[in-house]
């Protein structure tokens, strides 16, 4: 999946005038969102003029965010792997890490996993994990996680998002070797293993006995989730800086 050309190239060619007005929109609504954010990163509401920081112009820790999505629905969840509009892709994003993830030139590269490694006909996959990574709940990863995420999407009886992409998995062929090491057997060869796997929001790992009934998500990414229990996913959702995320 390496991506052809600069990312630069023929854009002068491709812009249409419609394209150009749209730019142009929202380059004015940025403009103008500009103050409102950095009002919001303040824990005042406002940055004096002098101040050293706005003059220097780094990053500050600290502050909130709000963020404002349409195409909630009351049956938003925070399933890692059912995810239906688009604020609960984005919050599957926030909350859950993959075995791997695409990067900003639509790379496969490793989030948890440190390595993916097939044998000669790729009917045979050796997933190894990152050390040390804990879930928002103070579990450690283990290769029964990945073993349960992937058999809890695959589930005949309740399919989530991704399992056509794991229709080649052999479900009875996934064994831990060690607390770290998952091998996974194919039916059939699949040297595409990694790109399909590759969408967090349909491929979020989970701990052994996750709930997407309850009102936390255990995941281990850079956000916690907590919701008011008299409230719709939709309506709020507050994320917290996870300071164990894997790096």
């Amino acid at each position: 999946m390496r991506p052809t050309g600069t990312p630069e190239s023929g854009i002068a060619q491709s812009l249409s005038r419609r394209s150009m007005f749209k730019l142009a929109a929202a380059t004015g609504a940025a403009a103008a969102a500009a103050p409102l954010l950095d009002a919001c990163s303040s824990g005042s509401g406002s940055v004096p003029a002098s101040s050293s920081s706005a003059g220097s112009g780094g990053p500050r820790h600290g502050g909130d965010l709000r963020v404002a999505i349409l195409g909630g629905s009351s049956s938003d969840t925070l399933d890692a792997g059912r995810e239906v509009t688009q604020p609960d892709a984005l919050r599957v994003m926030a909350l859950y890490n993959g075995i791997v993830r695409l990067n900003s030139r639509a790379q496969v590269v490793n989030d948890l996993a440190t390595e993916l490694t097939p044998n000669a006909d790729a009917t045979q996959w050796d997933i190894r994990l990152v050390q040390g990574v804990t879930f928002h709940n103070g579990k450690p990863l283990t290769a029964d996680d990945i073993i349960f995420t992937l058999r809890r999407i695959m589930n005949p009886k309740s399919p989530l998002n991704g399992a056509s992409a794991l229709a080649p998995l052999d479900p009875s062929g996934m064994k831990a070797l060690d607390s770290r090491t998952v091998r996974l057997k194919m039916r059939t060869p699949y040297a595409s293993f990694p790109e399909q796997i590759s969408a967090v929001y349909n491929f979020g790992v989970v701990p052994v006995g996750y709930d997407p009934k309850s009102r936390s998500a255990p995941g281990h990414s850079p956000s916690r989730a907590s919701l008011p229990a008299s409230r719709a996913y939709s309506q709020r959702t507050r994320t917290t800086s996870n300071p164990d995320a894997p790096t």
